[in-house]
């Protein structure tokens, strides 16, 4: 019980007067049981926690690029619900309960007995998805104006669109098809976008699949919330065609070899 544990936290995109902060949270540490070591993501990509500067779509979108499964904190300006996020300006002392938190929290997790799960051997793998000879794009959105937007926004990619109008619709159709890409509003009846984009993330059938957000409104915490869930990137509606246009072929262009439009 008494063995020191120091965990790292990388940075990505802070200004030079928080990371000093950071490094102050790091000595305060350094004679805990529970301790914290900062490092520049960029130089060393392996870490249990990131901390990301939330105002900063440059950030955000490196983060999206080259996260794997570490805890997220986001610095942001603006008030965010979200035990994750911080209000600037940044506190050593709220920094360092939050970390503890994270810590806590994971350790307990990992210290359940392994009898609290099912054995591997009585977990049936999930069913193939079937696929399609075409690209293939899903549209989530209960707006039938929205839902034909996109749909001819689609057309000179040659993609085969299907369409479901709630988070249900889109579950059921996603547990037995695979798409190439999945357009998903954040508000829908029912359960919302981003509870369908964190399920899709979650399955390792579709964890690989771009998820594109559609949202009314541009907000540091849509971005952050997004991110959270796990989609791919945002747009704000209404979308303009030739952005509409560039993330289609960022996402899944090379892919499956769509045409130019």
């Amino acid at each position: 019980m008494g063995t020191k544990q120091t965990y790292r936290v990388a940075m990505l995109g802070l200004p030079e007067v928080e990371q000093r902060v950071l490094k102050s949270v790091a000595r305060i540490s350094a004679g805990r049981p529970r301790s914290y070591e900062f490092v520049d993501l960029n130089s060393e990509p392996h870490s249990d926690i990131v901390v990301i500067d939330g105002d900063s779509p440059q950030a955000l979108q490196s983060w999206r690029n080259t996260r794997h499964d570490e805890e997220a904190v986001f610095f942001v300006s603006t008030e965010v619900e979200g035990q994750k996020c911080l209000k600037r300006p940044i506190m050593g002392a709220r920094l360092l309960a939050l970390l503890d938190e994270i810590t806590v929290s994971r350790q307990h997790e990992v210290a359940e007995p392994a009898t609290s799960h099912p054995p591997l051997a009585t977990v049936a793998a999930p069913p193939p998805l079937v696929s399609n000879d075409t690209g293939l794009a899903l549209v989530v959105d209960d707006s039938p104006t929205v839902r034909k937007h996109i749909e001819l926004g689609l057309a000179p990619f040659g993609l085969k669109v299907h369409f479901a109008e709630t988070g249900e619709e889109a579950l059921s159709q996603l547990s037995v098809t695979r798409f190439d890409i999945v357009f998903l509003d954040v508000v829908l009846p029912g359960i919302d976008g981003y509870t369908v984009c964190k399920s899709i993330k979650k399955d390792r059938r579709m964890k690989a699949t771009p998820e594109i957000m559609l949202t009314g409104k541009s907000s540091t915490f849509d971005r952050i919330k997004g991110s959270l869930a796990g989609c791919d990137t945002y747009l704000t509606k209404p979308v303009e065609y030739q952005v509409f246009q560039d993330v289609v072929k960022k996402y899944i262009g090379a892919s499956i070899g769509i045409m130019s439009a």
